[in-house]
């Protein structure tokens, strides 16, 4: 659970070494509670704890952590993509079936697929091996009049992201920028309807520039709804 939280606040934009307060506050634990578990996991080799700094995960550390976050997302991706849970329930399963996953069987999983790089929710797949995967992801409000782009991720407060997943906005679909304002407002085009999104909003909105060759997944593209996308995180 701490090299997993590690991992995830790490992902989120935190910078190592995370700091034990943080961390103790996210699993909900006291701060003494968690110093204390640290220092047992640092004995087994897998973090580095800095006196006044906090606490980053060792090669060992990192391997452990994106390995189980591998198993788990690719797990959602089949749960949500073949069975129609919804991102809810197939995190929640995920985590369950990836106790009694073997990193073959997660390999044979992924290649079945077809090798997806990000869960329901927009979060990266780590690569085999348990590394961490990185994209050049930007916000919205960063891209050009005609550029495509790919949604990755949502980080915005639940309002927002309710009304961005009505509009169709969620992590998978693919935009397009049609007008821009003088303040920064966007008009774009999404699964043939077009929206409007002030600057603020855009900024939440974490997308990657698709290229002429690149192309959505079309399987996964039908196979998402915005109720299967009603958590992003």
């Amino acid at each position: 659970m701490y090299l997993l939280m590690i991992a995830k606040l790490i992902e989120d934009g935190e910078k190592s070494p995370i700091p034990l307060s943080t961390l103790a506050a996210k699993l909900g634990v006291k701060p003494v509670s968690a110093s204390q578990m640290i220092r047992k996991i640092e004995a087994l080799g897998y973090v580095l704890y800095q006196p006044y700094k906090g606490v980053a995960l060792t090669p060992t550390g990192e391997q452990i952590a994106y390995s189980v976050l591998r198993s788990r997302r690719i797990w959602e991706v089949f749960l949500v993509d073949n069975l129609n849970f919804s991102t809810t329930e197939a995190r929640e399963f995920a985590c369950q079936l990836e106790h009694n996953t073997t990193d073959e069987f997660v390999s044979r999983l992924s290649h079945f697929l077809g090798d997806p790089e990000t869960s329901p929710n927009g979060k990266p797949i780590p690569k085999a091996r348990g590394t961490k995967i990185s994209f050049e992801w930007i916000p919205l409000n960063k891209l050009k009049i005609g550029q495509q782009a790919e949604v990755m991720q949502i980080k915005a407060a639940t309002p927002t992201r309710s009304f961005l997943i009505a509009e169709g906005i969620f992590p998978g679909a693919v935009i397009a920028i049609e007008c821009i304002g003088s303040e920064g407002a966007l008009l774009i085009e999404v699964q043939g309807h077009l929206v409007h999104l002030t600057s603020d909003t855009a900024n939440t909105i974490r997308v990657r520039i698709k290229s002429k060759e690149d192309r959505i997944n079309l399987n996964r593209k039908e196979l998402r709804s915005p109720q299967q996308a009603e958590v992003i995180s």
